[in-house]
């Protein structure tokens, strides 16, 4: 509104016209500058935390279930943390309606965990979820769920670092190497679990972004023999180092089981478009095509076939731009551009790329007619000829 009012003021005399134009176009630059920082920082957040038992409580196996935190939605990221004390096999017993994607189990020092996640479906939780360890098996088992929002409700989620599971550490503080992740909006997990009445304090490690903001300081289970897990968490808005982390046991030192594991949103949808920053020279950012399905109301433009797509958006600076994609994976072979206006319910096609097929290393896209203040989507592209997505080495950079 105040750029409105601005606008619309009375036309000053020819000698101040000049001054006031320049005052407008600083004024656009400036509010579009402030709007792409703020895209630009845009990431996942914590959204809540849910354990059986509570800390100091009482839980067995064979199965436990867990209750959800109260009023998520569709999208958000789900990560189920099993504990048993003992050595068994753990799985997803009542699913809660979702669609899990499996752990493994990893056993030592007489206990056993597993991770597994999903992306919840909005379907208010028929059931809650529950963990079993197998018929017979009756010793503690403990099961925390958390729940993290993306930054936009339609985005899909993927694994960026699968599980890595560290040696067992009986020193104090138990450390975990951090790992750097390679896509942007990222959630990244670190969880310990001993088979001791263990409390747990501080976050060491000196990695940059570690939290266990609203989270227990440690989910103990009491019952028949003591058993302890902790977790903490790092938001990534872009791809980088998380850094090591570590945490203080403050009771009995003992064997404690380590994992650290990575998962990131997928811009599978223009609703879910990451926000590009245009720049006088690039500066990459990366994205991957595994998991993109194709997106269905989208006006029809130069790629042919089965489109499976990821979308981003930039606000037009000048009227010229350049889009660049570069360094693909080795199964992005056919590559392709568009370039959309409007909503996302009412796109417009602007301009589009010819396919690029093996080959070269790069694909650029200019276009001259750019209106600067303007929202742009950019669909990046794997028109493939077979309706077969990419499931591995799907990744690129792109910049505008």
């Amino acid at each position: 509104m105040l750029l409105s009012c601005i606008m619309k003021a009375t036309k000053p005399s020819n000698t101040a016209y000049p001054f006031v134009k320049t005052k407008q176009s600083f004024l656009l630059t400036f509010l579009l500058f402030l709007f792409s920082i703020a895209s630009s920082y845009a990431q996942p957040t914590f959204f809540g935390v849910g354990s059986t038992p509570a800390d100091g409580g009482l839980s067995l196996g064979p199965t436990v279930a867990v209750a959800p935190p109260a009023s998520m939605l569709a999208g958000d990221l789900v990560i189920i943390y099993g504990q048993y004390r003992g050595t068994v096999t753990l799985s997803m017993s009542a699913t809660g309606g979702q669609t899990w994607n499996a752990g493994a189990t990893t056993s030592g020092s007489n206990q056993s965990y597993f991770i597994s996640w999903c992306r919840y479906n909005g379907n208010n939780w028929p059931a809650n979820p529950s963990v079993t360890a197998g018929a017979g098996n009756l010793s503690n088992l403990t099961v925390v769920m958390y729940v993290y929002r993306p930054t936009t409700a339609n985005s899909l989620w993927g694994v960026n670092i699968a599980q890595i599971t560290t040696a067992i550490s009986n020193t104090n503080p138990s450390t975990i190497t951090g790992v750097t992740t390679t896509l942007p909006n990222t959630v990244t997990m670190a969880f310990w679990g001993n088979a001791a009445n263990t409390t747990w304090g501080t976050l060491t490690g000196g990695g940059t972004g570690w939290s266990k903001a609203s989270l227990s300081a440690q989910y103990r289970n009491l019952t028949v023999t003591n058993q302890s897990h902790t977790a903490a968490y790092n938001l990534q808005a872009t791809a980088g180092a998380t850094g090591n982390t570590g945490q203080t046991m403050t009771t009995t030192v003992t064997n404690t089981l380590r994992a650290i594991m990575s998962w990131y949103e997928l811009n599978d949808n223009c609703s879910g478009a990451i926000n590009l920053t245009p720049g006088a020279s690039c500066t990459n950012t990366p994205g991957t095509l595994v998991g993109a399905t194709i997106s269905s109301g989208v006006p029809a433009g130069c790629a042919t076939g089965n489109l499976y797509d990821v979308w981003y958006s930039f606000t037009a600076t000048s009227s010229t731009h350049r889009v660049t994609l570069s360094n693909y994976g080795t199964n992005f072979t056919r590559r392709q551009i568009e370039i959309y206006q409007g909503t996302c319910g009412g796109l417009s096609l602007v301009t589009c790329s010819p396919l690029q097929t093996a080959g070269p290393t790069s694909l650029n896209l200019d276009f001259t007619d750019y209106s600067p203040g303007t929202t742009y989507y950019i669909r990046v592209i794997y028109p493939n000829t077979v309706a077969t997505p990419i499931t591995t080495n799907g990744t690129f950079n792109i910049c505008v």
